[in-house]
Order: C-alpha cells, then sequence, then structure tokens
C-alpha cells in the first residue's frame, strides 16, 4: 500500500512539473535567478524575452531579512533575448533570509522616446504616387475629446494595389477577422483589420481599415518597401482606403485638483514626417504625393542584410 501512494504521488508530482514547464515554455518572457558565486546570499535577476518585441516587465518581490536593487515592485523595459534585471542580497548574513517572486510584463516601453529624425516612406513603389485623405477623431462626433497629439492620415488607393512598409519593425498584432459591414455610407467603422508594428524607438505604427489579404504575420520583421497587405473592397464613402498613424505609450495616471485620476488614453500620437518628392512633410488630407524611397533612415534602422534586401525590393502597383 505504501509503495502504491508513493508512486502515485511520484506520478502527481511529475505531472505537476511537467505542466509549470509546459506552462513556461509558453510565456513569450521568463524570469529566473543565479546565485552569486562569490558573495553569500546574493542573488541574481535576469529575463529571457523569446519574442522580436521590447517589452516593460513589473517583478515584485516578497523579501525577508533581504534588500533589492531598484525598487520593489522593480519595474523595467526589456529587449529581445537575454536582459539583467536585478539583484537582491541579504540584511544580516548571520539571521535567515528567503524570498519569493511574481511578475507581469506587457509589450511596449516604459518611457518611449520617439526618434524625430526618422523618416517614413510613402506606403507605394518609389516613383508612385498616392491621394491622401483627411481623418478626425471619431469622438468629436461624440463630445468626447481626442486623445494627446492625434494624427492620422487617409491613403487612397484601389482594389489589389500593394501596400508597402512604411517603416521597419516587427509586427506586434494584426486582425485580419473583423466584419464587414453592408452600409452605403459608411464613414468609419469601430472594428477593423489592422496590422500594428512596433518600431525600435517603441513607438506603434498602426496601418488600419484593412480590407484585403493580409501578408504578413505577427512577430515578423518587416522592412520599408516590403509588401504587407493587399488593398480590398470597402463600403466607405470616399472609396477604399486605409488609415495610418503612429502612437506611443504614456503614463495613464494623471493628476487633476490634487488627486490622481486614470487617463481614458494612456498614448499619445506622433505626426510621422514623410519624404516625398514634394519634399519632407508632415502629410495633409486631399493631396496627392509622388514617393520617394528613403535611404537616411533605412542606414539608420536596417542591418547590412536588410539594407541589400531593401536595395532589390521592387513592389508592383
Amino acid at each position: 500500500m505504501l509503495k502504491k501512494l508513493i508512486n502515485l504521488t511520484s506520478i502527481f508530482l511529475l505531472f505537476v512539473m511537467t505542466s509549470s514547464l509546459q506552462a513556461q515554455r509558453n510565456r513569450d518572457v521568463d524570469v529566473y535567478y543565479e546565485k552569486s558565486r562569490s558573495k553569500k546570499g546574493e542573488y541574481q535577476f535576469y529575463c529571457e524575452n523569446k519574442t522580436n518585441l521590447r517589452h516593460t516587465i513589473t517583478v515584485k518581490m516578497d523579501l525577508s531579512n533581504m534588500r533589492i536593487t531598484g525598487g520593489n515592485p522593480w519595474k523595467g523595459d526589456i529587449k529581445p533575448g537575454k536582459n539583467r534585471l536585478f539583484s537582491i542580497k541579504p540584511i544580516n548574513e548571520n539571521s535567515t533570509f528567503n524570498f519569493s517572486y511574481s511578475y507581469t510584463y506587457k509589450i511596449g516601453c516604459k518611457r518611449p522616446k520617439p526618434n524625430k529624425d526618422i523618416k517614413y516612406n510613402l506606403p507605394v513603389a518609389e516613383g508612385v504616387s498616392v491621394s491622401t485623405l483627411p481623418v478626425s477623431y471619431v469622438g468629436d462626433q461624440f463630445g468626447h475629446d481626442a486623445p494627446e497629439g492625434f494624427y492620422s492620415i487617409g491613403f487612397k488607393m484601389e482594389k489589389g494595389d500593394t501596400i508597402i512598409a512604411m517603416r521597419r519593425g516587427v509586427v506586434m498584432d494584426i486582425n485580419s477577422n473583423a466584419i464587414k459591414s453592408n452600409s452605403s455610407d459608411l464613414t468609419f467603422i469601430k472594428n477593423s483589420n489592422y496590422i500594428l508594428v512596433q518600431h525600435k524607438d517603441c513607438t506603434v505604427g498602426s496601418y488600419r481599415d484593412l480590407a484585403g489579404e493580409i501578408l504578413v504575420e505577427k512577430g515578423e520583421t518587416i522592412i520599408p518597401g516590403q509588401p504587407i497587405a493587399l488593398v480590398g473592397e470597402n463600403d466607405f464613402v470616399s472609396g477604399a482606403h486605409f488609415k495610418f498613424s503612429v502612437y506611443y505609450n504614456k503614463s495613464n495616471v494623471k493628476k487633476k485638483n490634487g488627486k490622481e485620476t486614470k487617463d481614458e488614453f494612456p498614448y499619445t500620437y506622433t505626426s510621422p514626417i514623410f519624404v516625398t518628392e514634394e519634399g519632407e512633410v508632415i502629410l495633409e488630407g486631399n493631396k496627392t504625393y509622388k514617393s520617394r524611397w528613403n535611404e537616411k533612415t533605412m542606414n539608420k534602422e536596417l542591418s547590412k542584410g536588410e539594407k541589400k534586401q531593401w536595395k532589390k525590393l521592387a513592389v508592383k502597383d
């Protein structure tokens, strides 16, 4: 009977360990620690970011007779791959000490700093002209204030046209399951197909209202000039088009009358500058611009291999 109990216990423990390891493998970010070989009781914490995206991580420590470097909970930005976080050590080495921890993470950076030197390409092949559409904040129609710095621009295109990436980045999310509206006078929709791209400076490029085929996958690194979607049919009164905007995270806590309140919009927009034959400009609605590919940004953000790939790209309209 005792032998059976031991065997059952072993099987149960094996199941728990296997389940725990499987859950750990499924995480995008794993936190772990290593014991110092030279300093008694000191532990160095690391994390492994298994994605191509930058994240913000928060690690909460439960410490007994121990101190942490950098504050508790510890918060910081992590890049893809291995990241060194913080260390903990005993307050009194001659007394008992122990610790436990938990953590959360999300895509983005703690304090993004948009790179104002970066210029964007138009979403069409070099030498091709594209017309723009003005985009206003939908909430204005219902008396709601727009997010800080709101800016978005529409690109009018034809069914079957190729939409190309305007800047290097990593695809952080896509949606291709939005239900098409039957309205004949549609001016906006709440849900739409989109591609969200995280840039090197932690801004996010949002390609929205995509009605055609999406050509990229989540987690994929894309470069300027690379085809990312095809233009499809939609029911907008302005015809087939898609919208583009760039935004970044900010603190969602603000002070009002001396009290802290949550901001309705935990992000702010920026107005990207595009390289065109007409010059380097912030695009305006109801105008036509001719594409000129941007080698300055290419030299700042692309690797050697990506530069070679960029030069070979030939997108057919």
